[in-house]
């Protein structure tokens, strides 16, 4: 003979408890002081990133120079008829006509006449001014010292090369520079450190000596040094 027991469920016990309104307030305070933790490291990891695309962005454009140099003789972009012509920059984020970048992204010669045929671009096919690795415009001009400065919004006198208190260029060097506008004090200083480490012991000085230049006008414009002749 067999005897069944019946077995009988606690409903209480069977039922699921969810989270109480206390442990989901706690659930949400631990995950917002992640996020506060992590936040600031990921935005410094983009800054980062910025800063190496644009330090990457000026040593490549250092190495097209050279090589434009070597070719033409000359810093100053060719025109239309093959002869050096000033160039204050192209347009912000425009490749204007004959300006610098636009010749070093140029992949044949236009014209057969002057300084053309010893032209062998492209020497930086993939320069596009229309998208800054750092900043929101990016101006590349090629000119006498004097006005290239001018043009360029540098602090006066002009590029302290060595170090020192006065300028290093003459007003008949050419001289090729780039300007980048809406860059931050703290992107600057990290830029700096790269490209011109040890030139200023104070944060006036690293901002206006050297071949880096920085202004909180404007949004922050800072000006690269990159050859000159």
């Amino acid at each position: 003979m067999k005897i069944q027991i019946p077995l009988h469920l606690d409903s209480k016990s069977s039922t699921r408890r969810g989270f109480t309104l206390i442990e989901m307030i706690g659930v949400l305070a631990i995950i917002a002081i992640l996020v506060a933790a992590v936040a600031p490291r990921i935005f410094e990891a983009i800054n980062d990133s910025k800063i190496t695309s644009a330090t990457s962005t000026i040593k490549t454009l250092e190495s097209a120079v050279a090589k434009y140099y070597s070719d033409v003789g000359t810093l100053l972009p060719l025109n239309a008829a093959g002869a050096p012509a000033n160039s204050n920059g192209n347009a912000a984020g425009v490749m204007t006509a004959y300006s610098l970048p636009y010749v070093l992204n140029l992949g044949t010669a236009p014209a057969t006449t002057g300084s053309w045929p010893k032209f062998r671009g492209p020497y930086m096919p993939n320069l596009n001014v229309a998208n800054p690795p750092i900043g929101n415009t990016m101006v590349i001009g090629a000119n006498l010292a004097a006005a290239a400065l001018n043009a360029a919004g540098a602090a006066p006198p002009n590029f302290s090369l060595n170090g020192g208190a006065t300028g290093s260029l003459t007003n008949t060097n050419q001289v090729v520079w780039v300007t980048f506008t809406g860059v931050s004090e703290a992107e600057f200083n990290k830029f700096d450190i790269i490209m011109d480490a040890g030139i200023g012991a104070t944060a006036a000085q690293r901002q206006t000596l050297g071949k880096v230049k920085w202004a909180a006008a404007a949004g922050g414009t800072m000006t690269v040094y990159i050859a000159h002749k």
